[in-house]
């Protein structure tokens, strides 16, 4: 069994959430009662459909690349006050990566399009201030 707080500190060190300028609040952003994780789900978004779908999949966990939070985020009313209680209410936190997740080079989503695209990854291109966040990919021969 995983708890939340190793999870959390796995990825934060592993994203290197906190070297990135970015308009995303990046980390743990709604944390649940629950502590002890079992199952975790993926997404890009944090629409309600995809909170609504890891809750009643039992994820204690969803980790999204585009989160509920952002430099200027709204009050919890409305959808997003919604949003919040179908993760609360579900027991699953809510972890975001937008800017590290697109530039590490291993657990990174443009890293492994890279990789499922059966390129090799190469070089770094595309950088936020000082981060790299886009890879190169090269194909060993020419395809179409």
């Amino acid at each position: 069994m995983t708890y939340l707080s190793t999870l959390v500190q796995f990825l934060d060190q592993n994203l290197a959430s906190s070297g990135y300028d970015d308009s995303s609040q990046n980390g743990l952003q709604v944390e649940a009662s629950r502590q002890d994780i079992v199952k975790i789900g993926l997404a890009v978004d944090s629409g309600l459909s995809v909170l609504e779908k890891a809750v009643s999949a039992g994820c204690q966990m969803l980790i999204v690349h585009h989160g509920l939070f952002w430099k200027n985020s709204p009050n919890l009313s409305g959808v997003m006050g919604k949003k919040v209680r179908t993760l609360i209410e579900g027991n699953c936190s809510l972890y975001a990566s937008h800017l590290p997740l697109d530039g590490h080079p291993e657990l990174g989503n443009n890293a492994e399009i890279v990789r499922l695209l059966g390129a090799k990854l190469s070089t770094p291109f595309c950088y936020s201030g000082q981060k790299t966040i886009g890879y190169v990919g090269e194909f060993s021969e020419p395809i179409n």
